[in-house]
């Protein structure tokens, strides 16, 4: 391989580039990742390969050309990142989720994480105390979600925090119970809340509070508040209707 410049690194570390300029200076060093062997990140969606400059170039596996690549200056500074779990990407290329991954684990005890971006986009008042708060928040939430004139950016923060406010009010007026799980985008980790539920008489089920959020925004997708409860919970309408905890 040749021994060419090195590029600039930048988070200190690493370098942020697109996966096509990655590819190209993997060439330019001689790499070819038809024999490469390279070493996989925790998420297994990409590939870091060393060089003999001492930088590590980390492409994803379907090495799509305008996804984020990453070039370490160093060894270390790549396995560190291996080690943590997270890989520095900038800002507007992380979910919110993702920016949100340790807060959304604890969101039933520490409530900012959804109740800031209701009260500052909507003004909505979190967490719901009774389920008519629930439902008049549901009724200014859906709208704003299905808006395709605001850019998801600015809408995802939204639509997630609403989920959690939602499976929080349900775990502490309904008897749910939540539970985690980890899930990756390209790099770094994110946590999915699920909400576990037994009907009388039927079998136990989960729902996936953030799919179950996303569902609002699909326009061929019309639930009313107990229809979108239902969904979340498993519990009927019929059912909500015939005496639920409202909180009161």
């Amino acid at each position: 391989m040749s021994a060419a410049k090195k590029l600039p690194a930048t988070f200190e570390d690493c370098r942020v580039v697109t996966t096509e300029e990655a590819l190209a200076y993997l060439t330019q060093q001689g790499v070819r990742l038809d024999e490469a062997e390279g070493v996989t990140i925790p998420s297994k969606f990409a590939q870091g390969y060393a060089l003999d400059t001492g930088e590590v170039v980390v492409v994803e596996n379907g090495w799509r050309a305008d996804s984020p690549a990453l070039i370490f200056a160093t060894g270390t500074g790549f396995a560190a990142c291996c080690r943590t779990d997270h890989f520095p990407l900038p800002p507007a290329s992380v979910t919110w989720p993702e920016a949100h991954a340790r807060d959304v684990r604890r969101f039933l005890t520490q409530p900012a994480v959804y109740a800031d971006p209701l009260q500052n986009v909507l003004g909505v008042e979190a967490p719901f105390r009774t389920l008519a708060a629930c439902e008049a928040a549901f009724a200014r939430v859906r709208p704003y979600i299905r808006r395709t004139s605001v850019p998801w950016k600015t809408r995802e923060p939204v639509a997630y925090a609403f989920g959690l406010a939602a499976a929080q009010f349900c775990v502490a007026h309904w008897s749910l119970s939540c539970t985690m799980r980890k899930w990756y985008d390209l790099y770094n980790p994110y946590y999915r809340p699920y909400l576990k539920f037994a009907p009388a008489g039927r079998h136990a089920g989960v729902s996936d509070v953030f799919s179950t959020v996303i569902h609002l925004c699909k326009p061929t997708f019309k639930p009313d508040f107990p229809t979108f409860m239902y969904w979340l919970t498993g519990i009927s309408p019929v059912e909500q209707a015939a005496g639920m905890p409202t909180g009161e």
